[in-house]
């Protein structure tokens, strides 16, 4: 079995992270060359880390001996939406999901603003975006494939392995390789967006009820101008053409 593989230093996207893996960085094309490639670490003793799109400023990717990029493991496997669910493999880039999640009626319940991560690497680190009703990615995870340390492929579900799943949906990649991820969908719905600027003082004596008021509320100071440019974003039936 051949892997796709490159003899070149990693770094995260900020390079405020580098590392310069001694077997480079290996890019499997499927659960058994991911299941091959951690085995091959193994019978070396060596050290795997795996990396989505790099986004975390931790060092959670890098490695001496190798890093396993999941950028060939894109795509949607399958829709269910008789029981709002999608089967994803680990690689694929969550802005990759709304299209073809929406031809099906479905959409991810919530997600952060970077959507250039990946799906198993921005779940198992407890990715989040704004909504006090609302859960971080992780939540939405339902059951997964995962590769372990000794190269054995694993299937989990939350209703057989509960307390497994609750530790692989945010495991920061200790539990093993995520080949794939069931996610627990909502139907497909429309948002307003409202963005706005107002003074530091006036949005910090509203922030309870803007929380309460909006599905999404969010707001960032800007120290040169003293103010606070805020967003919300609420759930509509209106429909906008050209969107």
């Amino acid at each position: 079995m051949e892997i796709a593989r490159e003899q070149a230093a990693w770094e995260n996207w900020s390079g405020s992270v580098r590392c310069e893996p001694a077997h480079g960085i290996a890019f499997p094309a499927n659960e058994e060359e991911i299941a091959a490639e951690v085995r091959e670490a193994a019978t070396r003793g060596g050290q795997v880390r795996v990396a989505g799109s790099g986004h975390s400023f931790m060092p959670l990717c890098a490695s001496y001996d190798v890093v396993i990029s999941l950028d060939r493991c894109q795509g949607i496997v399958a829709t269910d939406a008789a029981r709002d669910e999608a089967t994803v493999r680990g690689g694929t880039k969550i802005h990759a999901l709304g299209e073809p999640l929406l031809a099906a009626d479905l959409a991810l319940a919530n997600q952060g603003d970077v959507d250039v991560r990946a799906t198993a690497g921005a779940g198992s680190t407890g990715t989040h975006g704004t909504g006090v009703a609302l859960g971080n990615l992780s939540t939405q995870v339902s059951g997964m494939r995962l590769v372990t340390a000794a190269g054995d492929l694993v299937a989990l579900d939350e209703t057989r392995d509960p307390d497994v799943m609750r530790a692989a949906r945010l495991s920061l990649g200790m539990l093993g390789v995520i080949a794939e991820l069931r996610l627990k969908l909502v139907k497909a719905y429309r948002l307003h967006e409202r963005l706005w600027k107002a003074s530091v003082e006036d949005c910090l004596a509203k922030l309870d009820s803007l929380i309460a008021s909006h599905r999404h509320f969010e707001f960032f100071w800007y120290r040169t101008e003293d103010m606070a440019h805020m967003k919300a974003l609420s759930q509509t039936d209106l429909f906008c053409d050209g969107l």
